[in-house]
């Protein structure tokens, strides 16, 4: 066991994190597409970002609380979401999920969890939950379905995936999946871990027919497919590049935003 009170930095959770993690998973988790070109431009470009204060202001009372999508949140922060979260710890992401409570943030539930949707909510976390869009739909409206049921905030597909990338550690240690673990949100599908090489525009109008939830599309960087999105009433992007996971050489979600 690690005892946190003596971790003071997130580099330093990083680091014994690789050091305790089976190689392979630690891969899995820290490693990008390609030669990790935008992994590492993910954090160049935050590290570039300067803050410049203002002084003589009164701190007596501080409060970091904002609203997202209605839901007012402890600090601007939300948890992305990440796969096969049991694959660093049994309670996988149960833990993240009462983290996340206790932090009074929202979490974004992996569609590749090892936990089901129903044990999330149950822990009282604030969560959006992430689709990865297959051809089997009726599957999909089901976990659409349970997500509702179990009081998610809103539907976060994942629009930057329509294909596997090559990940140049994993191609060297490839990641095997114990067989007690399962992905619980894709067992019963036709297509299971199947993305939709189709996928379009148009067919956000199924998830607006399928579901009143609000709807965010995560991986959008082109500010024209940001317009695209805002013009059929999309109520929200995730600007991003996927962690640099999918795609090598894209820039990163600062790039874009900086004005």
């Amino acid at each position: 066991m690690v005892d946190l009170t003596t971790i003071h930095h997130v580099d330093e959770f990083e680091a014994i994190a690789t050091s305790v993690l089976p190689e392979s998973i630690a891969d899995y988790v820290a490693g990008g597409a390609g030669h990790e070109k935008s992994v590492a431009r993910n954090r160049d470009a935050l590290d570039e970002l300067m803050l410049v204060p203002r002084v003589l202001r009164d701190v007596t009372e501080v409060s970091t609380s904002t609203s997202i999508l209605d839901t007012t949140t402890r600090h601007p922060i939300i948890l992305a979401p990440s796969a096969v979260q049991r694959l660093a710890d049994d309670r996988g992401e149960l833990a993240t999920a009462r983290a996340a409570c206790a932090a009074g943030i929202t979490m974004v539930l992996s569609m590749n969890s090892t936990t089901p949707v129903e044990d999330v909510a149950a822990t009282g976390v604030d969560f959006w939950m992430q689709l990865y869009v297959s051809s089997d739909r009726g599957h999909l409206r089901d976990i659409i379905d349970r997500a509702a049921a179990t009081g998610a905030g809103a539907l976060c597909i994942t629009v930057d995936s329509a294909g596997m990338p090559a990940r140049v550690r994993e191609l060297h240690r490839p990641l095997e999946i114990p067989s007690h673990l399962e992905l619980v949100h894709h067992v019963g599908s036709s297509d299971p871990y199947g993305v939709d090489r189709s996928l379009s525009w148009s067919d956000l109008a199924w998830f607006r027919d399928v579901s009143e939830l609000p709807l965010i599309l995560k991986g959008v960087l082109h500010p024209d497919d940001a317009r695209k999105a805002a013009d059929l009433g999309v109520d929200a992007l995730v600007i991003s590049n996927h962690g640099g996971r999918q795609v090598d050489g894209v820039a990163s979600a600062w790039d874009v935003l900086e004005p």
